[in-house]
């Protein structure tokens, strides 16, 4: 099977691929659980060092990997220099978590279990599977890539089919750097490729993407563990006593980055009724002022853009009035990004999650409704709020059924994008951190008795 990697900035064919058969993802996977029982059994301050070489080999070819980013997906060079940046701080941070694991002691009955102990370790899992986004191409399954493997475990990865040519250049990037070529390896595919991996003997699957396939890795995962961050509708709530500069300029950016092509991105904004003009007419200003090509990129494909301008449409339909933007340019797939004063929220741009620049405006008057709008969507990633009292921002936001909350940003990147969860339609939320997703535990114990237990046979009559 054929498919292509295409340049979103002008529609022009980069590459085209030819999918793994079935039998190719199966001796993929068999290679790499022989390459992760030699990678597990180093002591880890080794497999920690291996892996500084991968960093030091991103660091030198970073201008390249951000060519190659932007040639496939669109994003700009300004945005995917800050997801290099986050990966190479995340060689440290999960080097840092590896060398701070601890384990809660564990309890033995000493009347039942005599000169007995008992402890919990660490064993990572052996092979994950990966089937990531393009709208993080190299960020998402890097983060994953670097705890996966500092806990000792070998990786598959399924780029997107919108992101092949990234895949293969982390593979490059691997082998460059020296580390055995069979503990990373790209499954190149469709999504169809992707139900394979996930029906292979992989020992756990990681899933970033939407909610339609979140809901079919779970489907075809059968009794192999999965985690899945899927997408979001997030709000930015507009507070009275905010400062309506700042919430402008962080919302303008929160919903137009990368295109709007972000599940935490800003998709729904909600602004007090006494301050929702004059915050209308900031983002309409700064909005207005984007440049194509400088300030925002292109679509991921021409699909993508027509449901986006369908929604518009339909919003239209229903009496919303496009402020500003909203116009297709060709060639390539771009949206220039717009404002939406919303009068009927009866309508796909805000009930779904629109992976696109548009930044729909609405008004609230009292926060017990408000709520009710915000937690009416089946989406639960994050939230952000924009006021000047921290603390009752951060109470609102406690009532919002979301994993995340911002409070004066649109979203914060914790490093590893670590922590980062989701609730209802937007993912597992857990209380685990990446690097021990990563890893499963062990229960262990060591008699010292020399006397059968008390409840061993025979038993009395």
């Amino acid at each position: 099977m054929k498919f292509y990697s295409i340049n979103p900035t002008t529609g022009e064919c980069l590459h085209t691929h030819i999918a793994d058969t079935p039998e190719a993802i199966t001796a993929k996977v068999k290679q790499a659980q022989v390459a992760q029982l030699d990678w597990a059994s180093m002591p880890s301050n080794d497999r920690i060092g291996a892996l500084k070489k991968l960093k030091h080999v991103i660091e030198a070819k970073m201008p390249e990997i951000l060519d190659l980013i932007y040639r496939e997906t669109g994003k700009l060079p300004a945005d995917s220099s800050a997801e290099v940046y986050d990966v190479l701080d995340a060689f440290d941070y999960y080097a840092r978590q590896y060398s701070n694991l601890t384990m809660p002691p564990v309890e033995v009955n000493s009347e039942a279990f005599p000169m007995t102990q008992a402890w919990l370790e660490y064993s990572p899992f052996g092979v994950l599977a990966l089937i990531m986004p393009w709208n993080f191409s190299f960020y998402s399954p890097m983060m994953f890539v670097i705890a996966g493997t500092t806990a000792g475990n070998a990786i598959l990865i399924k780029p997107s089919e919108h992101s092949t040519l990234v895949g293969l250049m982390m593979r490059d990037l691997w082998i460059e750097a020296g580390l055995p070529r069979e503990l990373l390896q790209i499954v190149i595919g469709d999504e169809s490729i992707g139900r394979q991996l996930v029906k292979s003997s992989c020992d756990k699957i990681f899933f970033v993407g939407s909610v339609e396939g979140g809901k079919d890795v779970i489907a075809n995962a059968g009794i192999i563990p999965v985690q899945v961050e899927l997408g979001g509708n997030s709000a930015a709530i507009v507070m009275p006593d905010a400062d309506l500069d700042l919430a402008a300029q962080a919302i303008a950016w929160g919903g137009t980055y990368n295109s709007g092509q972000d599940c935490a991105g800003i998709k729904r904004v909600y602004a007090h009724s006494s301050i929702a003009a004059g915050l209308q007419e900031r983002l309409v200003k700064i909005v207005g002022l984007l440049r194509q090509g400088i300030d925002y990129g292109p679509y991921i494909s021409e699909e993508a853009r027509s449901v986006v301008e369908n929604r518009l449409a339909d919003a239209k339909a229903k009496g919303a009035e496009i402020l500003v933007g909203g116009e297709a340019v060709n060639p390539g797939f771009w949206l220039n990004p717009s404002v939406v004063s919303i009068s009927d929220e009866d309508t796909a741009l805000i009930s779904e999650e629109t992976f696109g620049n548009v930044l729909p405006v609405m008004s609230f008057e009292d926060e017990e409704s408000l709520v009710k709008r915000v937690n009416g969507s089946k989406y639960g990633l994050s939230n952000a709020i924009f006021s000047a009292d921290n603390d009752k921002a951060l109470r609102l936001g406690r009532k919002l059924q979301a994993g995340m909350i911002f409070v004066n940003d649109p979203f914060v990147s914790p490093a590893g994008w670590d922590h980062w969860t989701g609730w209802k339609n937007s993912g597992f939320g857990t209380m685990d951190s990446k690097l021990n997703q990563c890893l499963r535990k062990r229960l262990c114990s060591s008699g010292l008795h020399k006397e059968k237990r008390s409840f061993w046979y025979p038993y009395s009559e």
